[in-house]
Formats: C-alpha cells, structure tokens, sequence
C-alpha cells in the first residue's frame, strides 16, 4: 500500500496500523493481518449513521467474536475434563440463545458437579435468571446416558475394575464408584447371558449342519484354556468351538471355588463342555487341544471321542529331538546315534 507524504507521516501511520493489530491479536486470540485491521477500521466507521455529525451520538462497536482456538497455559492443564453427548451439547446452545432473547446479561456458570463422567452446572445471570444443564442426557430409569455408555464399554473390553480406576484417576475425567458400577453389572448379566446363550446356541446349529448325512449327530471341536494369569489363576475360561465354522459353542468358567488348584481348571472346564453337549444330544467326534496331558487322558478314558493334538504342539517335541541329530561338530558328521 502507498501513502503520499513525508516518511515520518508514513512511519507515523504504519506504527498506528500495528498498534490496531496488536490489540486484536489479544482479543481474538489468533495472528491479525493489515487485512483484518483495515475490515475493522472499515466497520467501525460504517457504523455510524451517514449525515449525522451530532456530537451526542455515540458510536456502538461491538466486541469482535472469540476465537474457537483455545491455548492451554501450563497453569490450567489441570482443568475439568468430562464427557459430552451430543444432544446436551445442542441443549446447551439452545438455552443461552433463548435466555440471550429477552436478557441482556451474560449467563454466568456458578457450580459444577461430578457426577461420574458428567458434569452438572448452575448457570445464573445479573438478573437471577437460573438455568441447570449436565453434559448427558438422561435415560427412562433416570440415570446419565454417558455414564451407562462408559460402563458398558468397561464390560465389554475385559478391562479389570483396577485398570478402569488408575486410568480415569490418571485422565481426570471423573470415575464411576463401585456401588454403582456392581449395580450395573448385576442388571447386565442377565441380558449378557441372553446373548450368550443365543449365540452359542445358533453356532451348535451351524456346525452340526456342516457335516454329511454319515457324521449326523456328531461333530468335532477345538478347546483350549485362558488362564487369568500364568501362576496359580484364580480362574480359567475354557472354550470350545467347532472345527468347521470356528464358532464358539460353549464356554466354561472355572474358578477356585470349583477347585482350589489351578492345575485341575481345565480339566473341570472340559468335562462341562461335553456335559453341555450331551444334553444338547451332540456327540463329539474328534477333540483337538493344546497337548495338555490330563485332557489327554480324560479323552481317552472317559469319552469316545479321537483325541488329537494341534499341530505346533505335536511338531515342538521333534524339533527338539532333531536338534541333537542335526546340530554338532564336523567330527560328529556320519556318526553312530542313538
């Protein structure tokens, strides 16, 4: 841009100019141009009514808008941090639009609650105008959406209470407590043993549709065990599933109540496999493991079934055995073994 006048006139404006662009970078809160000083500038002066160089008149300019680019100091990286469904989010934006219709003053948020994973707030203006919003909404049995979605999510994952507990503690966005939590589950466990039963139920259907007229009645299956950890499991879950579909037929927990050694867990779980498939009238024709020694054995004493191992399991004996043939020195080359 070109000015006619001195250098010091020029330099005279050009300071005024980033003076201008100073005091709007604070207020919006994001870097300003010469564009954006001269909008403003442009604005203020359309502003005023044309002709009217009355000196009583004074001229209105409003506050520029926020920006929505928000900056963490390192003094508010502790703030509140709860979770938001989106229709709250829309509750929140329709009541300041209709309280800012028929009141001038700005809403003030005056308490915040922690209530699990939602916050709820007490909103007032200067002329006591009261408004209370929370960031969920509310369900038929009066409790959060937000708070319900968390906990089913917690369930599903497999995440132990102690993992859930260090790492809302660890984030900050609130914790459900354990009473709430227990109660929770109570009333999931029946729908989650609906669905299991549905769904193990159809998966038994399927494989037994997937073997010819010979095999009717009769299918086979694939087992192993989840211990709940290496040493002396406090629990295992042993599952099956059919060797044609790979779905899962039938899942056993077995904990230290049934047997005090962990050992035996497996061989518990198995047993009430094929108790569940009998009563279904299924036999089992050939059972496939892990090589475990009792299941084994229980196999062959105890079930007509053809006992196999999977294939690593077969094959890690032999490559040890194969190691002592093929590994020594030249020397030992065409030598006498054992």
């Amino acid at each position: 841009m070109e000015f006619s006048g001195s250098d010091e006139k020029k330099a005279e404006i050009l300071g005024k100019i980033l003076e201008i662009r100073n005091i709007l970078t604070q207020r919006l809160n994001k870097p300003t141009g010469n564009l954006q000083v001269l909008e403003t500038l442009l604005a203020m002066w359309s502003s005023q009514e044309v002709g009217n160089a009355s000196d009583e008149q004074s001229i209105h300019v409003p506050d520029p808008i926020p920006s929505t680019y928000v900056k963490a100091r390192k003094k508010d990286v502790n703030q509140k941090i709860f979770m938001c469904a989106e229709d709250s989010l829309k509750r929140y934006k329709e009541v300041v639009e209709a309280h800012s219709r028929y009141c001038k003053h700005n809403l003030i948020i005056e308490k915040w609650t922690t209530r699990g994973h939602v916050i709820m707030t007490r909103m007032k203006c200067e002329s006591s105008h009261t408004f209370l919003w929370s960031s969920s909404p509310y369900m038929q049995n009066k409790v959060y959406l937000v708070n319900n979605r968390m906990q089913h999510g917690l369930i599903c994952s497999g995440m132990l209470p102690s993992h859930y507990t260090k790492f809302v503690d660890g984030a900050g966005i609130g914790k459900i407590n354990k009473e709430k939590r227990n109660k929770f589950f109570n009333s999931y466990e029946n729908h989650i043993q609906t669905e299991y039963h549905k769904s193990t139920t159809t998966a038994l259907l399927e494989e037994s549709a997937s073997y010819y007229d010979d095999k009717f009645g009769e299918i086979d299956i694939l087992t192993d065990a989840r211990h709940g950890w290496r040493k002396n499991a406090k629990d295992a879950s042993i599952v099956a599933i059919g060797e044609k579909t790979h779905k899962v037929l039938s899942c056993q927990h077995v904990t230290k109540a049934d047997d005090v050694v962990s050992q035996r867990h497996e061989r518990i779980g198995t047993d009430r496999v094929y108790t569940y498939l009998a009563e279904k009238e299924v036999a089992v024709g050939v059972h496939c493991h892990d090589r475990n020694l009792s299941i084994n054995k229980y196999i062959r004493e105890e079930t007509d079934a053809i006992n196999q191992n999977d294939t690593w399991h077969c094959v890690k004996a032999v490559k040890t055995a194969l190691k002592k043939v093929a590994a020594g020195t030249a020397k030992s080359e065409r030598g006498p073994f054992n």
